[in-house]
């Protein structure tokens, strides 16, 4: 199964805490399964299948850090 990889590109960070919060944040969804960065871009790898709670979790980090994450995370919705 494919693991699908969403790209948080240019994720802007104001302080250094700031960015431990975010990575900390990313690394507790449960449907995030690697983290790694590729030139201007964070890249999560999740589950194909996330459940609700970390769908919920996903779209708050985007939504935080102001990642262009909607047609992302559309692919999720709708599979229950």
């Amino acid at each position: 199964m494919v693991m699908p990889t969403l790209k948080c590109k240019r994720v802007r960070f104001y302080s250094e805490g700031d960015e431990s919060a975010f990575f900390a944040f990313a690394r507790s969804i449960t449907a995030v399964k690697r983290i790694e960065g590729a030139g201007d871009f964070i890249l999560l790898h999740v589950t194909s299948r996330p459940s609700q709670q970390a769908l919920s979790d996903l779209k708050a980090l985007f939504a935080r850090y102001r990642i262009s994450g909607k047609q992302q995370l559309a692919q999720f919705t709708g599979r229950r």
